[in-house]
C-alpha cells in the first residue's frame, strides 16, 4: 500500500498560494491551516480524525483559521485555502458559501469554474473545469474585527491518478508501514 506524507505536500502548497495574504494583512493576521481525514462510521456519523497519511479514496477537509492579533480591525481581508493536486475538490462542502476558486492561481471566479478551448474545427468553446484542477478557494469577508476569526473550509477526495503522480515526485514508503 502506498502512503504519501501528508504535511510536506501542504507545506508546498502554502508556499504559493496563502503566502501573500498575511503579507498583505500586515502580519496583523495570523493564519492556521488544518487538515483532518472525515471517517463516516456504520451509522452514518462523521468524525475528523489525524490526516497525517492520506491514501488513495480519503476525504480530507481543509480548515484556516483567520485570526485578527492586532487591536484594530483589518479592512479587505481575502481569505485563501490551497487545494493540493493530487486532490478532487468537492464542491458541496463550502463553508461558509460565496468562495471563488482558481484552476491558474491567476483569475479566481465563480463556481463552477470554466475556460475557453479551441476545438479542432477552429471554433471556441466554453468548458467546465474538472474539480480535479481547482487548486485555491478565496472568500472575501471583507472585514476582520480586532481579536476575531473567522473559519474557511472545505473538503477535497484524494484522487488515486494524481496521487500517484504526487507520490512519485515525493519520498513515499511502500508497504502496511
Amino acid at each position: 500500500m502506498m502512503r504519501i506524507e501528508l504535511l510536506v505536500v501542504m507545506a508546498m502548497a502554502l508556499c504559493g498560494a496563502m503566502g501573500s495574504a498575511a503579507v498583505r494583512a500586515d502580519d496583523a493576521v495570523k493564519i492556521n491551516l488544518e487538515v483532518k481525514k472525515v471517517v463516516v462510521d456504520a451509522e452514518g456519523k462523521e468524525t475528523l480524525q489525524s490526516a497525517d497519511l492520506a491514501q488513495p479514496g480519503d476525504l480530507l477537509q481543509y480548515t484556516a483559521v483567520y485570526r485578527n492579533t492586532s487591536k484594530k480591525g483589518i479592512k479587505g481581508l481575502e481569505a485563501t485555502l490551497p487545494i493540493p493536486s493530487y486532490t478532487e475538490f468537492q464542491p458541496e462542502s463550502i463553508k461558509p458559501g460565496g468562495a471563488r476558486a482558481t484552476w491558474d492561481y491567476a483569475h479566481f471566479e465563480s463556481i463552477p469554474l470554466k475556460r475557453i478551448v479551441k476545438r479542432e474545427n477552429g471554433v471556441d468553446i466554453d468548458q467546465v473545469v474538472p474539480y480535479a484542477e481547482y487548486r485555491a478557494l478565496r472568500w472575501y469577508p471583507g472585514a476582520l474585527a480586532a481579536g476575531e476569526e473567522q473559519r474557511f473550509s472545505v473538503r477535497a477526495r484524494v484522487d488515486q491518478y494524481q496521487f500517484k503522480a504526487a507520490s512519485d515526485k515525493l519520498k513515499v514508503s511502500v508497504g502496511g508501514n
